[in-house]
């Protein structure tokens, strides 16, 4: 609906369509989202375990993990 005015010259906006088909009772027609297959299964390839990391500690306090929100560098935070 909105190209056809702009073919003819005349600029119109996307709420002046929206208005003047509201006005004479018309709707615009939505396609229906559809769902996008994704090749192979989640978490199918075997990943190596390139960092070492030991996450094997059974007493507490062996293990500390923490989220890095600021840094401070030089003289500044990041």
């Amino acid at each position: 609906m909105k190209a056809s005015p702009g073919r003819s010259g005349v600029t119109v906006s996307r709420r002046r369509v929206c208005r003047i088909m509201r006005e004479n009772g018309l709707a615009g027609a939505y396609g229906r989202k559809r769902f996008k297959v994704h090749p192979g299964a989640v978490n199918e390839a075997d990943v190596s375990n390139v960092v070492a990391r030991g996450f094997g500690g059974r007493a507490p306090c062996t293990h500390i993990c923490s989220d890095l929100v600021c840094v401070r560098v030089g003289a500044s935070w990041c």
